[in-house]
């Protein structure tokens, strides 16, 4: 069982800490794993990887970034070998199926999530059926609803800006510690949702520092 954080953005987006604090901070945690989804790059994830092997740290990093496509915003992952960056504007319907998909923030429009759902769900493995940083619980029941009649996997994200978020939406994987057997474990749906919605006030600073 591995508590996966599945959304972080680091400074090298729209997030205010450095991808080795969130890192330090996910450990401090106790989370299992981390993935670094920088909007439209690979450069947190290649961070966290390097600054882990580097220090010998004992988390695994899930290679992966948030895609702005055509259609709303992706959360992909996979191998850092075989992980291809996508340009902005690209449509889902173009993305890598070899890749893990899921469909983040679903039906919030004011924050770029798919708002027809529906008709492009079967493009993806999983919906982020949870984000902390939602402010309607509505979202989170058509999400949830989307995912299950539709058959795909259920994640939590936090959609970390700092380190402070982290962990506020935690994906409990049933899996070997590996980013294939995590990665599969997601596509057959062995997941668990620990999750908690993340106070507007912290947002507001945070959007005070940035």
């Amino acid at each position: 069982m591995l508590k996966c954080e599945l959304h972080s953005h680091s400074c090298l987006s729209d997030g205010i800490d450095t991808v080795e604090d969130m890192v330090r901070c996910a450990i401090e945690k106790k989370l299992d794993v981390i993935a670094v989804t920088d909007h439209d790059s690979l450069e947190g994830s290649l961070k966290a990887l390097e600054f882990v092997e580097r220090n010998g740290l004992d988390i695994t990093v899930l290679p992966g970034y948030e895609l702005s496509a055509k259609e709303g915003h992706f959360l992909i992952y996979g191998d850092e070998r075989k992980l291809e960056v996508l340009d902005k504007g690209t449509s889902i319907r173009e993305v890598d199926r070899n890749w893990l998909i899921v469909m983040a923030h679903p039906y919030q429009f004011y924050r770029s999530g798919v708002i027809r759902a529906k008709k492009y769900v079967e493009f993806v493995d999983a919906v982020e059926v949870f984000n902390s940083r939602t402010i309607s619980g509505i979202f989170t029941k058509k999400a949830v609803s989307l995912a299950k009649n539709h058959g795909k996997g259920f994640v939590a994200g936090s959609d970390a800006h700092s380190c402070r978020a982290i962990g506020y939406g935690v994906t409990v994987v049933k899996s070997k510690n590996s980013v294939r057997s995590i990665i599969e474990a997601i596509r057959r749906g062995e997941t668990e949702i620990v999750a908690r919605r993340y106070p507007i006030r912290y947002m507001l600073e945070e959007s005070i520092k940035k």
